[in-house]
């Protein structure tokens, strides 16, 4: 079995632009674009904030992990829809096999949530788009 662990970046600043709720719908629409890529026996968790987790049941090869994660990750990095506006979110992706990585379930979530603190955002653009951040200065606006 692999735990995949993914960071969304991208909640807090659909937060400050379009609210609480806002951020609450985008981060369920997350939730359900994860589970509809996965298989009926995979496990998608919120761990609070802005970290999922995905527990694949089992896994065939070694590297299985490592195609399941990219994949999610690609999916999550296009847009989506939130109040009519197009939103974009990065992801950080951390991931642990057993027993490779160890045989204990905090073995295994402690290492996939320090990779994924570790690795490269993929994704996510400019977070605020230009329609949150108002108009743009004229060229003789004084800064």
């Amino acid at each position: 079995m692999a735990l995949i662990v993914l960071r969304i970046e991208g909640l807090a600043m659909t937060e400050a632009a379009l609210g609480l709720e806002s951020a609450n719908v985008l981060k369920r629409k997350v939730a359900v674009r994860l589970r509809s890529a996965l298989r009926a026996s995979d496990v998608v968790a919120s761990l609070g904030g802005d970290t999922f987790a995905v527990l694949l049941a089992w896994i065939d090869a070694p590297d299985d992990g490592e195609r399941v994660a990219r994949k999610l990750a690609t999916l999550l990095t296009q847009p989506f829809s939130v109040t009519g506006r197009e939103r974009h979110v990065a992801v950080r992706v951390g991931l642990a096999s057993f027993p490779a990585h160890g045989d204990r379930a905090e073995d295994l979530l402690r290492r996939a949530l320090g990779q994924a603190a570790q690795v490269a955002t993929m994704g996510g653009g400019d977070h605020a788009q230009a329609a949150d951040r108002g108009p743009s200065a004229a060229a003789n606006d004084d800064t």
